[in-house]
């Protein structure tokens, strides 16, 4: 009989357990589905609450006081605003930098303080986008509040930011409207995590189990959070479980006793509930079987009753938040079928709830034409699993319950369900979209248009995919792709790789912008790679647009490379001259080497753009080497006193050479050196050795994270160390001769009552401090040797700005780039003129001044000056007047250096004369065989205490205040010119009547005829004939072959070969043999006289013409190549014309 109780009612309380943790697990679904919907539909309801006050504020934007600036009478239209918003508190008007302007708190023209929350306003300005703020605290009514900002733009500027203020009470009530079982809880919260409002103040949900569902504002980001307590959903069925477990206890003691007659009169109940709980277990109503007088079978059956009733109750709360969406939300089984329609899809699709339950959706809602392929699609997910349209958000057509299509947006998901699948709609009507957009693919032809014919680069690219959607002709014409080819191609093909990540995150901003319905606008400057491979420096302008139904972007682009290098070239070389210039005055002001160390360190990683870059001095006695200074990101040391192993510097006999070393740090020993450098993000260096009179003093060396030295970089830190060296060794120099004439005056101080006994000793001490100061004299010597050695580095650059210029000039350019080439020219040729003169110092101050005295005859040469003067003297009206014309005596001088002296004495009387003044220039034969020229002129005149002044470097005695440009170099450099010639120059001057300027050479006899240089080989000519020309340019500079190749493509019959090294421009000659090569000095591999000397004595190439292109412009150097071999001698910066001319000669000479 137990066996038979214990059989009965084990299956009875197994099934009702069962039967409870699967309702269990429906009521749980059930409640996640409700709460998950009731989220989206709360945080949609509070995004069409937010875009109906950015509406609001747009048609205020419109406001014609506000385009017109008159604020008073937009205060009155924002005001009559607030009062038709009754969640609007108050309007304020701010200027683009988040100022206030008008607030409709406070009558107009009274004071408006600044905004508690300025971020939304700087926010809307920056991204063109209405911006809602986080919850703050007002000012003036101390008011929880949040503020929506629009940007207003007038032609593409923003003018204003026009905001809104408005309440929380409007948000709470939003919230409290939702109809919700009492026990949920609704909070929204803002960015930062502040709660804004929620359904029960003051209640929460800490330290409870719930279930819980959030959703994100996509206008505003703020976040809605809905809360179901576990307890409460789930206190219904744990008392039932209790309740069977007590109750089927107690039968089963009581059973027993009474095993018989309780298992006949229980098979029959059980089955009946066995019914009910399958009716219950489909979803059908549940219905109660007659109640028996088994007692553990009605507990079972009211347990159930109650379950079902509760389940119920969480579909009718779940109906409740459906109801309350403000989207068609639709539900069908995996037949199809709808299993739910909620209110917003009957005011959608013209039916009633209770027509479309258990009907195919298809054969109501999708047009006839897309049925077959959705039934397709919802068999195809049932068969594998995967679908097209699953958890996707896509544009379809829908079909009214009167016939009518129209377009919706839709999104399906799948619901969580142990059973077969079902799956939920939300579905809008976007018919006023559609017809939005279809006026604007009517005006799209207008501007296609506009955007075919313009003159500048434009496109339309797809924002999603970044293809390409449209070019103009212009595009095509400047980038090299067809358009065919454009429209296979995406804008990331144009970009080089590196910038694809910056352009996906500008196009991201764009796109978010237009998903919005902001218009967004972004400007910059981009690098465009053409279909030839060059990269080019653009400006574009972009703007989001709808595109053929298509959210794309317009971009109009403007190539930009040719403005960009010339200011990158100018700014480096600015920046280079500067941090030299910086070292020169550390150098002047002979400061210790510590403090030229530091001086230049501050600038120099800078300008090198590395994270560490130290300068270190050897000691080769005990084989370290010391910091002097070190700069970096993050400082570590300045000054000396850090010592370590002279290894670190690599390989010092390649580093006595001039060679650079490169030090990978992991290669080296493990130090304590070698981990700060790691811990500077220093993981490769380089070391540049530091030479000074053939002798390595240390190295200056610089790094980061990895090995790429650029030439440019590599230059700039040559020229830095070089100066350095001569820098440092002056300052020890000095030091030195400070530290032994300290020594020397206390030795005087100590021996003076010892004078008689230590006389030789004394005199000793004199002769050494005199060879000290020759040693300073010597290093002032050297300072100026450098100056003299810097005419290569300081040309160079100009050959290349000058250069382009001048091709710039032969163009047809607008008047504003004309006048732009003018400024250029005119100050390069200034600057130009300054090197020379500030080099011809410093050569005649070391000596290496290099001249070529010959009878040089004085009417040709006075005569030439005049008239290069003459044109100066009629603008300001002065009659220069030349007694020398048919003077035919001879000076010995430098023909080029004479010249120069009279210019600038011609061009000083010119300069500093009165207008409508005089100038006469004359000669006058000396005694002793030697000839005076003069030039007098009827200017200011200059007074006695000031003619001592005249040649002092830099001093302009007060006329740099008069407008009168000049360096205060001209006098000072033609004295000392005259002299080295072993001329003399003197002045004589009375104020108020003007200034006689005199130079006297010693008298020579006339020279023989000057040889000619000879033409091309005979030979060459022949062989060549009459083809075209071909010119081989040996440089390793990439600016100036760049140059060279502009400047000879102005003669299309000619033809240019180059080679960046000597070997390799031997080798081209010998080959091609040109008919004309143009040679640099300075390359990396053959020095160029070498090369020149290899081109004369090779039998296929002595007799090709030799032209020699460089910017060390010195005489001895000019003679000595000309003498060599070459035919000519041009110096950098180039003179475009003449190189043109030199060109055409050898043109006209092969013809011939």
């Amino acid at each position: 009989m137990g066996l038979l109780i214990l059989g009965t009612l084990l299956p009875m309380v197994a099934f009702s357990g069962a039967m409870l943790v699967w309702m269990h697990r429906q009521t749980r679904a059930a409640t996640e589905r409700g709460l998950l919907d009731t989220a989206r539909a709360v945080a949609v309801a509070v995004d069409r609450e937010h875009s109906g006050t950015i509406a609001a504020l747009k048609v205020l934007a419109t406001s014609e006081h506000l385009r017109s600036g008159n604020l008073t009478a937009f205060h009155r239209v924002a005001r009559e605003a607030v009062a038709t918003q009754p969640s609007w508190q108050n309007v304020v008007l701010y200027t683009p930098a988040a100022r206030p302007l008008v607030n409709t708190l406070l009558p107009m023209g009274a004071p408006v303080p600044a905004v508690a929350n300025q971020e939304p306003v700087e926010r809307a300005v920056r991204t063109r986008v209405a911006a809602v703020s986080d919850l703050f605290v007002g000012r003036l009514t101390n008011r929880p509040l949040i503020s929506i900002v629009i940007p207003v733009d007038e032609e593409g500027t923003p003018r204003y930011a026009l905001g809104a203020v408005v309440t929380r009470e409007a948000l709470l009530e939003l919230i409290q409207q939702q109809q919700l079982p009492p026990d949920w809880l609704i909070t929204l919260t803002d960015r930062t995590g502040t709660i804004i409002a929620r359904t029960r103040e003051g209640e929460t949900k800490d330290g409870m189990r719930v279930y819980e569902a959030f959703s994100q504002s996509a206008v505003s980001g703020w976040r809605v959070a809905i809360a179901a307590p576990v307890s409460i959903v789930d206190a219904s069925l744990r008392d039932q479980l209790m309740w069977l477990v007590i109750v089927g206890t107690f039968f089963a003691l009581l059973g027993m006793v009474i095993a018989g007659m309780i298992g006949r009169r229980m098979a029959q109940p059980i089955l009946s509930l066995s019914a009910a709980a399958a009716q219950l277990a489909k979803g059908e109503p549940f219905a109660a079987p007659q109640k028996t007088s088994v007692a553990e079978v009605n507990t079972v059956m009211q347990a159930m009753e109650a379950a079902s009733r509760e389940r119920r109750g969480i579909e009718a709360r779940t109906a409740a938040a459906l109801e309350a969406s403000l989207d068609s939300i639709v539900t069908i089984d995996h037949r199809g079928e709808i299993t739910e329609f909620n209110p917003a899809a009957e005011r959608t699709f013209g039916y009633r709830r209770a027509e479309v339950l258990g009907r195919e959706m298809a054969a109501l809602l999708i047009p006839p034409a897309l049925r077959d392929q959705h039934r397709e699609d919802l068999a195809r997910y049932l068969a594998t699993g995967h679908g097209p349209v699953i958890g996707q958000r896509l544009e379809s057509t829908a079909i009214h319950a009167d016939g009518t299509e129209f377009p919706i947006e839709l999104a399906i998901t799948r619901l969580p369900s142990d059973g077969p699948p079902m799956f939920t709609g939300f579905i809008r009507d976007i018919t006023h979209q559609k017809r939005a957009q279809e006026a604007l693919r009517e005006s799209e032809a207008s501007f296609r248009l506009l955007f075919s014919s313009n003159p500048h680069s434009m496109w339309v690219y797809d924002v999603t995919t970044l293809y390409f959607l449209e070019v103009n002709d212009a595009a095509v014409a400047h980038y090299g792709y067809s358009r065919e080819e454009f429209l296979r191609m995406r804008l990331s093909d144009i970009r080089p790789p590196e910038d694809v990540p910056q352009l996906k995150e500008v196009v991201k901003s764009l796109a978010e912008g237009a998903a919005v319905q902001e218009v967004r606008r972004h400007e910059g400057r981009w690098r465009h790679r053409l279909k030839d491979g060059r990269v080019r420096d653009v400006d574009i302008v972009s703007h989001a647009i709808d595109f053929a139904g298509r959210r794309a972007v317009l971009v109009v682009a403007s190539d930009v490379t040719e403005l960009t290098q010339t200011q990158d070239a100018l700014a480096k070389y600015a920046e280079r001259l500067d941090i030299l210039h910086e070292i020169d005055r550390a150098i002047v002001a002979a400061k210790s080497p510590v403090e030229v160390a530091e001086t230049v360190l501050r600038r120099l990683r800078e300008l090198l753009g590395v994270p560490r870059a130290i300068v270190n001095v050897f000691d080769f006695a005990t084989g370290e080497a010391e910091w002097l200074a070190a700069a970096g990101r993050h400082r570590i040391h300045l000054g000396p006193g850090v010592r370590f192993p002279l290894a670190l510097m690599g390989d010092v006999d390649a580093l006595r050479r001039g060679e650079l070393q490169v030090i990978d740090v992991a290669s080296l020993p493990r130090s304590p050196e070698a981990e700060a450098l790691l811990a500077s993000d220093v993981h490769v260096y380089m070391v540049v050795p530091m030479i000074a009179g053939g002798e390595l003093i240390g190295g200056l060396s610089f790094g980061g994270a990895t090995g790429q030295f650029p030439p440019e970089q590599v230059s700039i830190a040559r020229e830095a160390a070089a100066q350095l060296a001569i820098a440092i060794t002056q300052a020890r120099l000095y030091e030195r001769v400070k530290q032994h004439a300290a020594e020397l005056e206390q030795r005087v101080e100590e021996r003076t009552l010892a004078l008689r006994a230590a006389n030789e000793q004394l005199q000793q001490e004199i002769a050494e401090r005199r060879r000290a100061e020759e040693e300073a004299d010597r290093a002032n010597r050297a300072k100026s040797d450098f100056l003299s050695r810097m005419s290569h580095e300081l040309r160079t650059p100009l050959n290349g700005i000058l250069g382009f210029a001048q091709l710039l000039e032969m163009e047809s350019l607008p008047a504003d780039q004309e006048e732009s080439v003018t400024h250029i020219l005119k100050a390069g040729r200034h600057l130009l003129g300054l090197i020379n003169e500030v080099l011809d110092i410093s050569r005649i101050e070391a000596g290496r001044l290099q001249l070529s005295l010959e009878p040089v005859p004085v009417g040709e040469t006075l005569r030439g000056a005049v008239d290069l003067v003459r044109p100066l003297a009629a603008q300001r009206d002065i009659e220069l007047v030349a007694e020398v014309a048919d003077d035919h005596r001879h000076v010995l001088a430098d023909r080029q250096r004479l010249q120069q002296v009279v210019l600038n004495l011609l061009s000083n009387a010119v300069k500093y004369n009165r207008t409508r003044g005089a100038v006469a220039v004359s000669c006058e034969e000396r005694s002793g065989g030697r000839l005076r020229m003069l030039v007098t002129d009827t200017g200011h005149g200059i007074s006695p205490d000031k003619i001592e002044r005249l040649f002092t470097p830099f001093d302009r005695l007060g006329a740099e205040g008069a407008g009168i440009e000049g360096t205060g170099l001209g006098l000072v450099l033609s004295k000392h010119l005259v002299e080295v010639m072993g001329g003399t120059m003197d002045v004589t001057s009375q104020v108020g009547v003007g200034s006689t300027f005199a130079v006297e050479f010693p008298l020579t006899a006339a020279p023989a005829d000057a040889l000619k240089l000879p033409a091309a080989s005979p030979t060459v000519q022949a062989e060549r004939g009459e083809g075209r020309m071909v010119v081989l340019y040996i440089e390793d500079n990439v600016s100036n072959l760049r140059l060279v190749e502009q400047v000879l493509g102005r003669r299309p019959q000619t033809t240019l070969l180059s080679a960046m090294q000597g070997q390799l421009g031997l080798d081209l000659a010998r080959e091609h043999r040109p008919d004309l090569i143009l040679l640099d000095l300075h390359l990396p591999d053959v020095p160029g006289d070498e090369v020149l000397r290899r081109l004369r004595e090779g039998p296929q190439t002595r007799g090709i013409p030799v032209v020699i292109l460089s910017a060390d412009a010195t005489p001895g150097q000019v003679e000595r190549l000309l003498a060599a071999g070459a035919q000519a001698y041009l110096t950098k910066p180039l003179d475009v014309r003449q190189l043109l001319a030199l060109v055409d000669q050898r043109m006209s000479q092969k013809r011939g």
